[in-house]
């Protein structure tokens, strides 16, 4: 008998095992998701960032909040869910409480807007939709701060997101202004002789700058955000809130501000000028390496 050649035999069977393998595992059961139908579907909403919404006039339509229909699984997203919804004062009150160093907001009362539409309804496959309110607030108060409590009502799933929504028209300090500032550069705090109109003392630089324009946005009636710094927005913004009993400013850095430990100055007064619309603001700021900057920024409203 003729003999099989050994390299052609082991090939033979290098294809054997491979077809076995292959055979093997095209017979895998598709893997199962662990995770499918686990956890809470939830009706989500979402308020954005800043938790804020900002009505151009007393009688707009806005939108207060994205609601997403999180399910668990696919089936569960195809589901037809209904969600209504409703306010409760004490959730703005209890963020009050635990905010005393905050703005107090004030609930706003449901005589004041309604919800648009009144109800939500996903249908199989829908995810997604926007919640609206239209205002009805002619005859607010307006030196005051508002938030709602959101309160979500959803058929088969978990309301769950944003509860704690501030809703304010525009601010009276918001809009356009020209910024024009100087920046005084210190090698430390104690080089600064804050005695002095400008300040003094021993001086690395002076740096000017001049915005024109330059954007102050609503956070709430009497606060605003603007640039830090000697930055149109390159450094974040400062939170600006006037005090209209007397006119004087405070501020302190917003969330996105990267300027280390800026302070209010205590040396020169931060005060608006109704009559001309300028916000003179003077604050400091030490950098991480101990350097030492003093900032002082007026805006003219345009």
């Amino acid at each position: 008998m003729k003999k099989i050649d050994f390299k052609f035999r082991k090939a033979i069977m290098g294809l054997v095992l491979a077809g076995g393998v292959g055979v093997f595992i095209s017979c895998e059961p598709e893997p199962k998701n662990e995770l499918d139908g686990k956890g809470p579907n939830i009706l989500r909403a979402d308020a954005g960032p800043d938790k804020l919404v900002v009505a151009p006039t007393t009688t707009s339509t806005v939108t207060l909040a994205t609601i997403y229909k999180d399910a668990n699984s696919a089936a569960a997203l195809n589901q037809t869910v209904s969600a209504s919804f409703s306010v409760d004062p004490q959730i703005v009150l209890d963020r009050n409480a635990a905010n005393p160093d905050d703005i107090q907001y004030a609930p706003l009362d449901a005589q004041y807007f309604s919800f648009s539409p009144a109800a939500l309804e996903f249908g199989p496959g829908e995810w997604i939709k926007e919640l609206k309110m239209d205002m009805k607030a002619a005859g607010l108060d307006l030196s005051k701060d508002y938030a709602i409590g959101l309160v979500t009502t959803a058929t088969g799933y978990t309301a769950g997101g944003d509860k704690f929504i501030k809703v304010a028209l525009p601010s009276a300090y918001e809009g356009q202004y020209k910024s024009t500032g100087k920046r005084y550069n210190y090698n430390a705090a104690s080089d600064a002789d804050q005695s002095t109109n400008p300040p003094s003392g021993t001086l690395v630089s002076v740096q000017s700058w001049t915005f024109d324009p330059t954007t102050a946005s609503t956070l709430s009636s009497k606060t605003v955000a603007i640039h830090a710094g000697n930055s149109d927005g390159g450094f974040g913004r400062i939170n600006v809130t006037v005090n209209p009993s007397n006119n004087t400013v405070t501020l302190v850095p917003n969330a996105d501000c990267t300027l280390n430990a800026l302070v209010l100055s205590t040396h020169y007064p931060s005060t608006y000028d109704p009559a001309t619309k300028t916000l003179d603001l003077w604050y400091e700021y030490t950098n991480t390496s101990g350097t030492f900057r003093i900032i002082h920024d007026k805006l003219v409203h345009k």
